[in-house]
C-alpha cells in the first residue's frame, strides 16, 4: 500500500472534522512528516480556508453552549488545549461570549438543574467547575429567583 503524502494526510483527518492549525501540526507530525512539509501543507489549507482557527472558536463556542454549556475560563483552557493562539482569545470575551452570554449560560443550566435537592452554595460550586466567573453566577442566581415562584428566597 502506498504511503501518503502529507497533503492527502492533512486532507484525509480536515473531512472527518474541523481542526485547528496546532492540532493538525500535532496529528501530522505524529505521522512523522517533516516539520517543514507540515507547515507549508497548512500554509495552503489555510489560504484554501480549509483551516480557519477563528471559525474553529466560534463553531466550538456555539457548539458548546448548545450542549454543553461551559463558562469563559473552561472556554478558554479548552481552546487553549487545541491550540488556538492568544491573539484569537484576547478578545473573546468581547467578540465571541460575553459576559451577558455567560449570565444566559448559567441561568440555562440553573431552570435545568432546579428544582433539585442542590442548596445555593452547591449549585454556585457546579458552575464554578464547569468555568463559569462568579459575578455571572450570582446574576444568574438572581434572575433564577425572580423567575421561579417555587423558591422561597
Amino acid at each position: 500500500m502506498k504511503k501518503k503524502d502529507v497533503n492527502e494526510q492533512a486532507a484525509t483527518y480536515l473531512s472527518r472534522r474541523r481542526y485547528t492549525r496546532e492540532e493538525l501540526r500535532a496529528k501530522l507530525v505524529q505521522d512523522g512528516f517533516s516539520e517543514e512539509d507540515i507547515l507549508l501543507t497548512i500554509d495552503s489549507f489555510t489560504s484554501d480556508g480549509y483551516i480557519n482557527d477563528q471559525e474553529y472558536v466560534k463553531v466550538f463556542i456555539e457548539q458548546k453552549r448548545r450542549y454543553h454549556p461551559l463558562g469563559l475560563i473552561t472556554l478558554q483552557f479548552e481552546l487553549e488545549k487545541r491550540g488556538i493562539p492568544g491573539s484569537l482569545l484576547d478578545n473573546l470575551r468581547e467578540e465571541k461570549y460575553t459576559f451577558q452570554d455567560e449570565v444566559d449560560d448559567c441561568t440555562t443550566l440553573l431552570q435545568k438543574w432546579m428544582p433539585g435537592d442542590d442548596d445555593r452554595k452547591t449549585v454556585f460550586h457546579r458552575l464554578m467547575r464547569r468555568g463559569f466567573v462568579l459575578p455571572a453566577i450570582e446574576d444568574a442566581w438572581s434572575r433564577f429567583q425572580k423567575q421561579d415562584p417555587v423558591s422561597g428566597s
